[in-house]
């Protein structure tokens, strides 16, 4: 819990002075990037779903949809302290820290909350049939079917943070003890330790998992049994606090140095700076272009001008 707490203070105090100078966009290759800036605080975590971008708002209780153009429309009424969302081909949700629940909204917002996930749900993913969360303080999973009926698994590595799927068993990552716990369909669970230090974020390259390690500044490859390959540069990953897949290559976005990172399979690194303090990372359509989102804005990025 205190590494997520301090982690919660350093988005309040960064986020001051984003807050300050929203209007002051810092741009290295701008022809490249375009950053649209909300008037809504405190965006988080990022999801596609088809068509438009969506961020969850953890500040006001709500999301803000992106249409391809940077049109922004806001929705409210979440859950408490609503910290990330995912799509499950029809509707997004969210998961909702604060008051252990979920809530499922339509393309055009109309939300149903439910209650009852482990206590404070800190991720969220799509199985293809049901959503799952990771719980951060309860070291477990719930499933949750399309109608809001749950079923929470005990047992994962120490504080999940996130969670992702590899198109059979679900992943997560577990922050305090370097490990990831891979979850069957009915709760078995099984947990692999080893990571880099700080596992904080969790994606699936179509073989293999891949995390993002903020206490260490690097990433790390997990086969399906388990066997890791930890990959570190100084000089390209600072604070990776999310990790996406665009198809061929990792991206990290780098929160410290205001950064993203494209990794080869094989642990080969680039460095794209980008102006802004992501948080998150999402591709949209055919992988054309990565999102990042920026606390109260996005940043658009066409993955082929790099």
């Amino acid at each position: 819990m205190k590494k997520l707490f301090l982690y919660f203070c350093l988005i309040m105090m960064l986020g001051i002075a984003i807050a300050v100078n929203s209007y002051k966009k810092e741009t290295y290759e701008p022809e490249k990037l375009t950053t649209y800036t909300s008037t809504v605080y405190g965006m988080f975590d990022i999801a596609f779903d088809g068509v438009n971008m969506w961020t969850a708002n953890f500040f006001d209780n709500s999301v803000t949809k992106i249409t391809p153009n940077g049109e922004m429309t806001t929705y409210k009424g979440t859950g408490e302290i609503m910290i990330a969302i995912a799509f499950d081909g029809v509707n997004m949700w969210t998961a909702n820290w604060d008051d252990n629940s979920v809530t499922k909204i339509t393309s055009d917002g109309m939300m149903t909350t439910y209650k009852g996930t482990g206590k404070h749900p800190r991720a969220i993913a799509f199985d293809g049939i049901n959503m799952w969360t990771a719980n951060y303080d309860h070291n477990s999973v719930t499933k949750i079917t399309p109608n809001g009926e749950m079923i929470t698994y005990v047992g994962t590595g120490n504080s999940p943070v996130d969670i992702a799927f590899d198109g059979v068993n679900m992943w997560t990552a577990n922050v305090d003890d370097n490990s990831v716990t891979k979850i069957t369909p009915n709760g078995k669970m099984t947990t692999y330790k080893g990571t880099g230090e700080g596992p904080i974020a969790i994606a699936f390259d179509g073989v293999k998992m891949w995390t993002a390690n903020v206490d260490d500044n690097s990433v790390t490859k997990i086969t399906p049994n388990g066997v890791m390959t930890t990959y570190k540069s100084k000089n390209h990953l600072t604070y990776p606090c999310a990790i996406a897949f665009d198809g061929v290559n990792m991206w990290t976005a780098n929160f410290f140095d205001r950064s993203v990172t494209r990794i080869t399979p094989n642990g080969e690194m680039t460095n794209i700076k980008i102006g802004e303090r992501a948080f998150a990372i999402a591709f949209d359509s055919k992988k054309k272009c990565m999102w990042t989102v920026n606390l109260n804005g996005v940043t658009k990025i066409p993955v082929k001008a790099f």
